[in-house]
This record gives structure tokens, C-alpha cells and sequence, in this order.
């Protein structure tokens, strides 16, 4: 999410199901953002992980992220493939992954 006082926070979540136990973990990071032109850079001060599992709850945890990376991507409005009279936010990170985010 990218706030207007040039914060942002990210999170990526990954879970898994199986023989009634669920494993898995959610990450979390944020920080500042800057922009200039069609290059948007993030800059991290924080982050933490949470494991999950509960069919073994000893293993549950809350660490924090110590190997955070500034990220520089370039950045464009375009107009959505599913319908192109939407605009969504098309993210190129500087390694060629990229992410197109749509309005919620």
C-alpha cells in the first residue's frame, strides 16, 4: 500500500493446508517511498515474519526481517488486460519482475 505521506507497507502471504493442520507464514515490510519521473524506489525501516502452524504451536514465532533491501522500480499507468478501460499500476522492478496492481 503507498500512502500519501510517502510511506508504504507490503506483505506477502503464503499457507498451506493439509490433514487438518495449516503451515505457513506472512511478511511484512515497510518504509519510505520515493518518486521521481517513472522511477519509484522503496526504502525499508522495518519488517517482520510470523510462522505459523497449528498443529505445532511451539513453532509459532514473530522475527524480525534483518536483510531488508532498498528496491528501485520503474513504474507506468496502462490500461488493464481483463478491461482496458481500467488503469491499473504496472511495477518493473529493476531484476525484470514485475506487478501490475488494479484498484480495489
Amino acid at each position: 500500500m503507498f500512502n500519501a505521506d510517502s510511506t508504504y507497507t507490503k506483505a506477502f502471504q503464503s499457507y498451506e493446508s493439509s490433514g487438518g493442520c495449516t503451515t505457513g507464514f506472512t511478511a511484512f515490510e515497510s518504509g519510505a517511498l520515493s518518486v521521481s519521473g517513472d522511477t519509484l524506489v522503496t526504502t525499508p525501516s522495518s519488517g517482520h515474519m510470523v510462522y505459523e502452524a497449528t498443529c505445532s504451536p511451539n513453532l509459532n514465532s514473530d522475527t524480525p526481517l534483518t536483510d531488508l533491501e532498498v528496491e528501485t522500480f520503474s513504474w507506468a499507468l496502462v490500461p488493464a488486460e481483463t478491461d482496458p478501460s481500467t488503469t491499473v499500476l504496472r511495477l518493473r522492478r529493476s531484476d525484470g519482475a514485475e506487478s501490475t496492481f488494479a484498484p480495489m
